[in-house]
C-alpha cells in the first residue's frame, strides 16, 4: 500500500481534486479544526486514514464530552 503525504489548511485541501490514494495529511491550520478528517473524507480523499495538525498555536484539550 502506498501512501500519499499531503499538506495544507483543511480550507487549501479541500480545494485539491478527489483522489483514492491512501492519504496521511499534515494540517497547517493555525487553531484545531474539530471535523478536519469528516471533511476531507467526505469531499477529497475518501481513503484518508490519519491526519496531524502540525502548526497549532496553542495546545488543544478534548473536553470529557469528547473522551
Amino acid at each position: 500500500m502506498k501512501i500519499k503525504i499531503v499538506e495544507g489548511t483543511v480550507k487549501d485541501l479541500l480545494k485539491f481534486e478527489q483522489t483514492k490514494e491512501y492519504i496521511h495529511a499534515n494540517l497547517t491550520d493555525k487553531t484545531y479544526v474539530p471535523d478536519a478528517m469528516e471533511q476531507l473524507r467526505n469531499s477529497v480523499f475518501p481513503n484518508i486514514f490519519s491526519l496531524q495538525f502540525t502548526s497549532l498555536e496553542q495546545k488543544f484539550e478534548p473536553s470529557s464530552e469528547m473522551i
